[in-house]
């Protein structure tokens, strides 16, 4: 691990009424050079299944419960979709929700902050303060 941002506790959106917070935090590492996302992005799956994570469940019509969630935020110089093929995830770089979501982008801009978010022609430190400008 070569950096990680102050822990940020959120309130639990979608998810059944008394749902405990959650508890976010990004850590930022270093991958060997030629490294694959897929292959790095199916190592964070098995680790949150060796912890006792259940994918794809849904209850409450939005999220499930779980004992952790680890994402893949962004690649250097990396903008793609990936389709699941079976043995390897989806994977889609940024992820997704990551313009959408002020615990990440804070998180991120603590480590982070003047990474360019590949296809968002911005900062991480910028995204954040649009996000927060509204």
């Amino acid at each position: 691990m070569l950096s990680q941002s102050a822990i940020v506790e959120t309130t639990a959106v979608g998810m059944a009424p008394g749902t405990p917070a959650f508890l976010n935090q990004v850590v930022g590492v270093e991958v060997l050079r030629g490294a694959d996302p897929q292959a790095v992005m199916a190592e964070l799956l098995h680790i949150e299944r060796a912890l006792g994570r259940v994918r794809h469940q849904r209850d409450h019509g939005g999220y499930a419960s779980r004992t952790i969630d680890l994402d893949l935020l962004l690649w250097p110089e990396l903008e793609c979709s990936l389709l699941a093929d079976g043995a390897a995830p989806e994977l889609i770089l940024p992820h997704p929700r990551l313009l959408e979501r002020d615990f990440v982008l804070g998180g991120l801009a603590e480590i982070a902050g003047r990474v360019e978010i590949p296809g968002a022609s911005m900062a991480v430190g910028e995204a954040l303060k649009k996000l927060r400008q509204g």
